[in-house]
């Protein structure tokens, strides 16, 4: 009977030595460990016009890394009041007249990070 059990785990042991060779070469060539030492490139659109009351959407899709981009942070000063807004999207709705820089600042799971400006002028 012992004979017999372990022929039918053979297969099984083998995919677990499978499995754990997999882990240990996936975790050893880790693409989110410290040696990504190439910044991503943020991508924050054109400049815009708008009419006061209008809602801006802030697109931040064309941002990209080598690796990936795990933060997105969207900011500008309004009101007397710096704003911030996470997410490769985010939208704001501007009610007071002038113009407007917004910064999008993108990194990756290493810190690496990078930031591009767009003006909004609302009229």
């Amino acid at each position: 009977m012992y004979e017999s059990m372990s022929r039918d785990l053979a297969p099984l042991s083998l995919s677990f030595v499978a499995i754990v060779i997999f882990v240990v070469l996936f975790t050893a060539a880790d693409p989110m460990g410290s040696d990504d030492s190439v910044p991503p490139v943020a991508e924050a659109g054109p400049d815009r016009t708008v009419a006061l009351g209008q809602t801006v959407a802030f697109d931040g899709s064309g941002s990209h890394d080598d690796v990936g981009i795990v933060e997105w942070e969207w900011s500008l000063s309004y009101a007397g009041a710096h704003l911030r807004f996470g997410g490769e999207y985010a939208i704001f709705t501007f009610e007071r007249a002038g113009m407007y820089q917004v910064t999008l600042t993108v990194s990756d799971a290493a810190g690496n990070s990078d930031s591009d400006t767009f003006w909004v002028s609302v009229k």
